[in-house]
């Protein structure tokens, strides 16, 4: 009776085009979660964005395939395959700009700069962020690259403040933002650390006993600049 009902009543496509895009930043807050958490049942979920997102490129791959590659590249990094990771990066990023999709270009770039920053590659990080700062002004996410410049002044001083605190020196760019991004992600100490100004880093975000994980994906699809849009 349903999948009669389905064939003679199609839904509408613009109602398919919200869910494939749905599908991927889902599929992106899945991913991260699973990495963060640990559990199999976000791993189960990405997983399962990916296969979805995977079929709706061999239909389009002008309009998916760097989608399709970003959730691939997470899914590598999620599996510890970093070279597989960096690879599926960086191909997200050319099929983007080669199909002039600016804002998956823009969004390719940032994991890419995140996924360097958590795995201590600080230098390369910070180059795909800023990279992804000029894309999204470019594109005029405004707010969105307001984020992220304070995400990377973050970045910057956590890492400045690493290497002096190694020659008895403190960080001197007086920038410790709490921009939104769960700063305990960039795997850098922060909590213990002050900047020469005298204002101290936030400290890691820690999930309490009343932990809504549905909230936590809310909070992530906020954090990477698009959740306002999904409903």
């Amino acid at each position: 009776m349903l999948l009669s009902y389905l064939k003679t009543h199609p839904r509408p496509l613009f109602r398919r085009t919200l869910d494939i895009i749905r599908n991927f930043y889902e599929g992106i807050a899945f991913l991260n979660l699973a990495r963060d958490t640990k559990q199999d049942k976000w791993r189960i979920m990405g997983e399962n964005a990916v296969d979805g997102m995977s079929k709706w490129a061999l239909h389009s791959d002008w309009n998916f395939g760097s989608k399709c590659k970003m959730l691939q590249a997470e899914l590598h990094y999620l599996d510890g395959c970093m070279e597989q990771a960096e690879f599926k990066y960086r191909a997200a990023i050319k099929s983007a700009q080669e199909h002039r999709l600016n804002n998956d270009k823009a969004l390719a770039h940032e994991l890419f700069g995140i996924f360097y920053v958590e795995n201590n590659s600080f230098e390369k990080g910070i180059k795909q962020l800023n990279i992804a700062l000029e894309e999204y002004t470019k594109w005029g996410a405004m707010n969105k690259a307001n984020e992220l410049q304070q995400f990377i002044d973050v970045v910057t001083c956590g890492e400045e403040t690493r290497l002096n605190s190694m020659e008895g020196n403190v960080c001197t760019t007086g920038k410790a933002i709490n921009c939104g991004y769960k700063v305990r992600e960039t795997g850098i100490e922060l909590s213990d650390d002050s900047c020469a100004d005298g204002s101290a880093f936030p400290a890691p975000a820690t999930p309490n006993s009343d932990w809504d994980e549905l909230g936590e994906v809310e909070c992530i699809l906020r954090e990477i600049g698009f959740g306002d849009s999904i409903e």
